[in-house]
């Protein structure tokens, strides 16, 4: 059987068991607060401890339901990395990590067109990235301080306990760099990989080991401490104004109630 017969042949096998009668009809997605049926209760896909909903923002963003960091938290940390970096960037380690991530880059080949990138396993897809990274003169100094402002936000702002969240989110950054994102054809439509799946995590992992050579144990927490004073915590949302008017409502019964020869206790809320 060829290679391209067993793929089909476990596509289907994996349709067929995801839509299959369920083993337990009633189980619930773990995420706290989540009341919706888990992916093989409701035969929508494998999964007996996610809802539908959930597997996919996991696959997407390395977390159940936490969000990729945005802009405007990345700041703080990618500005601290920079100013690192340019303190170190003379350093015999932070110059082999560079030369490490620039030889993962141009180890890969050619690299293929986003149209067929989609038939690749999630390690080659990982690995052609890295080749389109190359092709569009990305330097590795960049991807070094992609992945020292994630983790460093990753150690500041969490969420701690995901194992695939950082690998994720140096992946996102990574992809988003010019030239790395899709491919643009001369007279069709531009085609743009989702960003979502195994492959990110194969990706995001390689750019860690190699970076990991230029990062000390304490550099991570340097790096948090000269971001920490630029971090916007996001303000808690105020209180909702009190509503007297039910405890008035049960003084002036009270009172009604003691002039008629009743008790004189009075229970108020709070």
């Amino acid at each position: 059987m060829t290679s391209r017969n067993r793929r089909l042949t476990q596509k289907a096998d994996i349709k067929r068991r995801a839509h299959g009668p369920p083993s337990f009809p009633r189980e619930h997605c773990v995420v706290p607060g989540c009341r919706r049926p888990t992916q093989r209760s409701s035969s929508q896909g494998l999964s007996e401890t996610y809802c539908k909903r959930h597997k996919e923002h996991l696959r997407t963003h390395g977390h159940e339901h936490r969000k990729s960091y945005s802009k405007a938290e990345l700041v703080p940390f990618r500005k601290a990395a920079r100013e690192w970096f340019m303190e170190h960037r003379e350093d015999r380690a932070v110059q082999m990590a560079v030369r490490s991530l620039e030889g993962l880059m141009a180890s890969q080949g050619k690299s293929k067109d986003a149209y067929h990138q989609r038939g690749m396993t999630p390690e080659a897809k990982a690995r052609n990235t890295l080749a389109r990274l190359h092709e569009a003169g990305k330097a590795a100094q960049t991807l070094l301080l992609i992945v020292l402002t994630i983790q460093a936000a990753h150690a500041e702002l969490g969420p701690w306990g995901a194992p695939d969240w950082e690998a994720v989110q140096i992946s996102k950054q990574a992809k988003r760099l010019r030239g790395a994102a899709g491919t643009h054809y001369p007279d069709a439509p531009s085609r743009y990989p989702r960003s979502e799946g195994l492959y990110l995590r194969h990706l995001g992992r390689m750019l860690a080991e190699r970076a990991s050579l230029g990062i000390g144990g304490d550099t991570i927490d340097h790096i948090r401490e000269r971001a920490r004073p630029s971090i916007k915590r996001p303000r808690p949302k105020p209180a909702p104004p009190r509503d007297d008017t039910v405890d008035e409502l049960r003084r002036m019964q009270a009172f009604t109630a003691a002039l008629r020869g009743g008790s004189w206790t009075v229970t108020a809320r709070g």
